[in-house]
């Protein structure tokens, strides 16, 4: 194979690979206000694999949906249940602030998985 050619074929796949969408975003306190489910100021929203929602934040993992737990116990990769950063309803006693529009957010981070 040509010089020419492999240079072009890493130019495309760098391009590919800028084309493709974000599977990750930094999301904050700030970004959703009270609606914010967490007792951590900010972190990472992200997707593995086209449908486990994930979130980083203080050098940890968390499993943001059902999915996410299967998946990292499947494989081993020892992800955190959210439960242990996810903030209290303050108007609702016993209730969790819900989580419904972080993981709606973070299903627009999803791609197609083969």
């Amino acid at each position: 194979m040509s010089k020419k050619l492999i240079a072009a074929a890493a130019a495309m796949l760098i391009t590919a690979a800028h084309a493709l969408p974000p599977t990750e975003a930094k999301i904050s306190r700030a970004d959703m206000g009270a609606a914010w489910p967490f007792t951590v100021e900010s972190g990472v929203l992200g997707c593995e694999r086209g449908i486990a929602i994930k979130f980083l934040a203080n050098r940890k993992t968390y499993s943001i949906n059902g999915t996410a737990q299967a998946y990292s116990k499947r494989y081993g990769f020892g992800w955190l249940q959210v439960n242990s950063i996810w903030a209290d309803n303050p108007d609702i006693p016993g209730t969790k602030i819900n989580i419904g529009p972080l993981i709606a957010r973070g299903q627009k981070l999803c791609r197609p998985w083969p």
